[in-house]
């Protein structure tokens, strides 16, 4: 059993897909599809939500070391293994997440290409809490915010692309600009340009960690983000 993340490369914000298992639960029951639009829970990023065939997904989470999806939904009603249903996404929390994983990437090449030596070491990418950590124990130059506020502002400014590729064994790779290209599974913006403003929100260094607090602007005007 297998599915197919069209996510990974496809901006639709709805689909069809077959059902291929059905499991109850106390809180409604999980699904799995041949194919699906919604992002796992993973990498620092939170998980999609939308409806199928109508009813609220709750959460979406891979199964370890396997292709499988699972779709936690409010109700099974109406659901029935074999049967095609429709896929829909919740438009503003995709670009929301979207938004956040992409400007998580843009700092973390920025933060390295300003501060030699540097490493992002992780990131997580929730509304309200978003951060990029490093591994650097060298001192901040004392203009290091200005300078990585105008490289940000720069980067947006050129629309540098967000490219997507996967590899014969599926593992899927996102590059910004001629930045390294890193392994990830998220949602992201296909241009600089949509993801409008990031905002540093606090630098906080100790020790050898440095960890850079931001935020992203909103608009929702486009909805072409996978």
């Amino acid at each position: 059993m297998k599915t197919i993340r069209d996510y990974y490369q496809s901006p639709a914000i709805a689909m069809k897909a077959t059902v291929l298992q059905i499991t109850p639960s106390d809180t409604g029951g999980t699904v799995i599809l041949d194919h699906t639009l919604f992002c796992v829970q993973g990498g620092g990023q939170p998980a999609d939500h939308g409806t199928i065939a109508g009813i609220p997904v709750t959460h979406v989470e891979a199964a370890k070391d396997s292709d499988i999806v699972f779709h936690s939904v409010s109700s099974l009603e109406g659901l029935k293994e074999g049967s095609e249903v429709e896929l829909r996404i919740d438009v503003p929390r995709r670009v929301l997440n979207s938004k956040l994983h992409t400007g998580g990437h843009l700092l973390a090449a920025l933060v390295e290409e300003i501060l030699p030596g540097s490493k992002a070491c992780g990131g997580h990418h929730w509304p309200g809490e978003a951060r990029v950590e490093f591994i650097y124990d060298g001192q901040l130059p004392s203009d290091f915010e200005q300078a990585l506020c105008t490289m940000i502002d720069n980067a947006v400014a050129n629309d540098l692309t967000v490219k997507r590729s996967l590899t014969n064994e599926g593992d899927r790779f996102v590059q910004i600009g001629e930045y390294p290209a890193l392994r990830c599974g998220g949602t992201h913006c296909w241009s600089l340009k949509q993801l409008g403003r990031l905002i540093v929100r606090g630098i906080k260094q100790k020790k050898d960690r440095l960890r850079i607090g931001y935020d992203v602007s909103v608009d929702l005007s486009s909805q072409r983000y996978a």
